[in-house]
Order: C-alpha cells, then structure tokens, then sequence
C-alpha cells in the first residue's frame, strides 16, 4: 500500500511539473527598434541561448553598430578592446553576419571582415590580393577560424588572420572546430550547396541555392537548393543525401541548425511568409501554430533566422499591426527532456502495475 501510495504521489507530482513547464516556461520575448535606432540584424544566437548578435542601425549617426543583446543587460555594443558599453560613440561600427556557439562574433567593417571576441577585442580581416573588400559570415567555437566571402571567392582566414580563396562562391558556416566549411557556388561551376574539408575538396550537395549553417562536427547541412523532390528548405547528411524537409510547394530556406543537428529552423512561403522549425523527432511544423497560444494577438513569426545550440532557443522577426519586431522565443520543455520524463514515468507506472498483480496473487 505504502508503494502504491508514493507512486500516486510521485506521478501526480511529476505530471503537475510537466503541465507548470509547458504552460509557464514557454514564452515569447518581442524587441521593438526605435526610430533613431532600427535593428538591421538579429540572426544569431549563442549555444545556450543567453546571448544574440546583431546590427543596429543609429540614424542620427549614420553608422550601423555590431551589439550583443541579452534579457538581463539589453543591447550592449561592442568595443575595440573586447569589452561592451552602451555608448555607440566607444564602440566599434560595421554589420554582424554571424556568432559562434561561445559568442565570437564575425561581420565586416567598411571593406574589412572582422572577428571580435569578449577581453580579447576586434580583429579585422583583409581580404586576399586582388579583392577590394571581403565579409565574415561564421566562425569557429573559438573563434580562430572565420570564412566568408569576397568579390573573388569564398574565404577562410586562420589564426594568422591569412585570407584563402576555397572555391568560387560564398562560405557561410563553419563546423565548430573550424574543419567543415558550407556555403553556396557560383561562377564557372554553376549554383548549388557545397561543403569543404581540406582533406576531400569541394562536394556539391544540391543544385541552386545555398548551404547556410552546419552542425557543430559539419555532419549535418541545412540551406536551399533543388533535389529529385523539387526545391526548397534542404537539409543534408551523409547517409540520406540532400532532402526536403519542408513540402515541396512550399520552398523555403533552411537557415540554421542545433549542434547536434536534429532542429532545423528557416521559412516558407505560405502566402505570407511563416517561419518553421523541422525536428527529427516531429519533422516540419509552422511555429506560429504550435506556439499560437503564447502569441500576442496579431503577431505573426514570419522568419526563424537562428537556434542557439541546444535546439531550445529560436530567434527571427515577425510581423505585428506595429510593424516588424523581432523575437525570441523559449520553447521549453526540451524534447529530450520531455522524452525522458515520459519514459521514466511509463517505466514506473508499468513497475507499479507489476507489483500490484503480484501483491493480488
């Protein structure tokens, strides 16, 4: 009787967490720009979701300036020698392209690329001989390895802040020890999704389009290109090739992966445009519709443009009866920790089942 009784306690327990989880922790956050400082970029997010890279845009400057936005210190702009204020006029100027999983943060600055990193400051980039500017568009975890693009090519810079031409096209991620470089090709060898490694060349993975971010190990590709399925949102690996995870009439773009790979997030054309989120769990779903009953009344998610590492956070812009805002949005519970949640109590009700026979006998 005593176990019976403390199984009832512990389920009915357990199942009142998982109801407070799912209806409080779920929650929508909308940042508005102003009209002297319009935010021009808000595509990336950290590994653990606490901190996002951006552009914003100060009219009465006439500059754009790299910030890093968090729920606990707002928008903080970035200074030369690697700390934040507040102050535009301490910081430095230029447009945030992407942010590394520990907050490295790469753009470009006039006709420069640069990396910035937290106590240690901003590195600009040159871009190689014959190109007069280039653009930083991913790092790696540490931040010591950056690719991007020039009007020659696709470019990686090492340590040495050293530009190398990779392919014709645009690199736009990079796995996170700096090994796999994605992006899209142009010029001589047509448009498609690629992926590089120093040890296998170039690998095309879809015709059109363009691969936009990879998993931290580089085994898993999202971005848009055409496949047999017809095109759109892509998302690839090497056991199942190149594949719509989006229906086809839909097209769309994968812009951002998890760490692990198994969250992807982008946009589809649904008359408007919807951003989405695809898992390998619960493939594709409109985040509007599953997340309708935390959105304010006529705001629509119409881009998911980042996912911080864990899968958890999602960041992206949206459409409201004020204008466009930008968001980010909590989706927790995790689905892994759901998933073991649900199993832990299923093997429990089971084991108290078991033992309720046997106590009958």
């Amino acid at each position: 009787m005593r176990f019976k009784t403390w199984c009832r306690m512990f389920l009915g327990s357990s199942l009142m967490f998982f109801l407070v989880c799912v209806s409080v922790a779920q929650r929508l956050v909308l940042i508005s720009s102003t009209q002297d400082r319009h935010i021009s970029d808000w595509t990336n997010i950290s590994s653990d979701g606490s901190r996002v890279g951006g552009s914003m845009r100060i009219t009465s400057l006439n500059q754009s300036y790299p910030f890093v936005w968090s729920e606990r210190e707002g928008f903080r702009y970035l200074t030369p020698q690697g700390g934040y204020t507040q102050n535009p006029n301490e910081a430095i100027t230029g447009r945030v392209w992407g942010m590394s999983g520990s907050g490295v943060v790469v753009g470009s600055s006039g006709n420069l690329a640069f990396r910035w990193k937290s106590g240690q400051g901003v590195q600009y980039l040159s871009p190689p001989p014959g190109a007069p500017s280039a653009w930083a568009y991913s790092a790696s975890w540490d931040g010591s390895i950056a690719v991007g693009s020039s009007t020659i090519g696709a470019l990686i810079w090492d340590t040495n802040r050293t530009p190398r031409v990779i392919v014709q096209g645009t690199a736009r991620g990079v796995s996170a020890d700096g090994r796999v470089v994605v992006g899209g090709l142009l010029g001589d060898a047509g448009s498609g999704m690629f992926r590089w490694t120093e040890e296998t060349g170039l690998q095309r993975l879809a015709w059109g389009g363009s691969a936009r971010a990879t998993s931290a190990d580089g085994s898993v590709i999202v971005g848009n290109g055409l496949v047999s399925e017809g095109s759109g949102a892509i998302r690839w690996t090497a056991e199942t090739g190149a594949h719509l995870i989006a229906p086809s009439h839909l097209g769309g773009w994968g812009r951002a992966v998890s760490a692990n790979g198994r969250v992807v997030v982008g946009e589809v054309h649904i008359g408007p445009q919807r951003a989405f989120r695809w898992t390998e769990s619960g493939g594709f779903e409109l985040l509007g519709e599953t997340y309708r009953s935390i959105l304010p009344s006529g705001v629509r998610l119409h881009q998911a443009s980042g996912v911080s590492g864990n899968g958890r956070y999602i960041v992206g812009s949206a459409d409201t009866r004020d204008g466009t805002k930008y968001y980010l949005l909590d989706t927790v519970p995790e689905p892994s920790g759901l998933l073991a949640l649900g199993l832990g109590l299923g093997l429990l009700w089971k084991q108290r089942k078991q033992i309720g026979l046997s106590t009958k006998k």
